[in-house]
């Protein structure tokens, strides 16, 4: 049996395991295609390395609920072993912020300092990539050709073809020779199956609540008594290498925060994900109209939302307009519709159910 077709077994044991999904045709062409290019690269010839040759990663994309980031997070497992190699997009344009990443700063030191990379690595997870703005074009292209320098192989996810992951206008040139970079540097493969299983699902309406403000307030602590009892208030403190911080409102393994609390401060993906780790029920509270001039808190709120879906954990929320009305798209740039997909599947009976502690009466 060849490397790829060994590569491709495990794979799609992993989907069956972790994931309990059996591929679609759709996505078990997409697998292959991606092991046999990775077998490829593995083989590739001194002469085919120094005459670039083979590409040095590759993006996957298709509409939202294709399956591209359970599949990716797949042959994170397989390709990494369990090394956490991971990244939202989002997660890391905030880390290249932070660190002032640019032309003359791709230490390869810094990143992993910054614990953005780590030594020895060989492959990168990028999920959900989607620019809307210069600043971030030109950060993530820094980064990709950082990647190519230390020969670490990319696999990115997109909801866009690289010709439409950029809409605006503005900067056509660089726009564009950051269209042809992808291209150059990575095999393109589309999700083409048109069914979204999410649309599919019963909605269970316990757990998301969109009445006036004092209403929701009565049923999220109607649902939090179900939950935790008569357990106290206490305020914990998380700890991860650099940032402590304590949060108020935990009762026992349920956490109950303001929406602005939980996504207006300066929290990242390592902070969202120790969170998440010890707590098993997330109580957003006032979730408002997700505009433009709160970009960075609706970019915290996707990681959030995303750790929250990855780690499986139950997510009720209170809001100020019905969940199909809280992202009004002609007033931001931001790409929503993996999020809203997701948030539509947390509420949803089966999504519930299967990873609900089987001794709480929710009736």
């Amino acid at each position: 049996m060849s490397w790829s077709n060994h590569l491709n077994k495990k794979i799609i044991k992993s989907l069956q395991i972790f994931e309990k999904i059996i591929p679609n045709t759709e996505q078990l062409k997409i697998i292959s295609q991606t092991c046999k290019i990775l077998e490829k690269k593995q083989k590739q010839s001194y002469i085919d390395k120094i005459l670039k040759r083979n590409k040095n990663g590759v993006y996957f994309h298709g509409k939202v609920g294709r399956g591209k980031s359970i599949i990716l997070s797949a042959f994170e497992r397989e390709l990494s072993y369990n090394t956490k190699h991971k990244h939202h997009f989002n997660e890391l344009i905030f880390a290249l912020q932070r660190i002032h990443f640019s032309e003359n700063k791709r230490s390869k030191d810094t990143l992993v300092e910054e614990d953005i990379i780590c030594k020895f690595q060989k492959f990168i997870y990028i999920d959900e990539i989607y620019i809307d703005n210069i600043a971030d074009l030109q950060l993530i292209l820094n980064f990709m050709t950082a990647m190519v320098e230390k020969k670490i192989f990319m696999l990115f996810t997109s909801n866009h073809h690289p010709k439409n992951i950029y809409k605006k206008n503005y900067n056509s040139k660089r726009v564009s020779d950051f269209r042809n970079y992808i291209e150059k540097t990575f095999d393109v493969f589309e999700f083409k199956n048109k069914r979204d299983y999410r649309k599919d699902l019963k909605v269970f309406d316990n757990f998301y609540f969109d009445n006036d403000k004092k209403t929701n307030f009565k049923q999220q602590n109607f649902l939090r008594k179900k939950i935790v009892g008569s357990a106290k208030k206490e305020k914990k403190k998380f700890i991860r290498t650099g940032n402590d911080f304590f949060l108020d409102g935990v009762y026992k393994d349920l956490l109950e925060i303001e929406f602005n609390e939980i996504c207006g401060k300066n929290f990242g993906h390592k902070d969202y994900e120790i969170i998440v780790d010890k707590i098993n029920f997330i109580f957003i509270r006032n979730l408002p109209t997700l505009k433009q001039s709160i970009n960075d808190k609706i970019k915290r709120f996707i990681i959030l939302i995303d750790m929250i879906y990855e780690k499986k954990k139950i997510l009720s929320i209170s809001l100020m307009n019905p969940l199909n009305e809280i992202f009004p798209k002609d007033k931001n740039n931001i790409d929503f519709a993996r999020t809203f997909s997701r948030l539509n599947e947390m509420r949803s009976e089966k999504y519930i159910f299967k990873n609900l502690n089987k001794t709480i009466n929710l009736k």
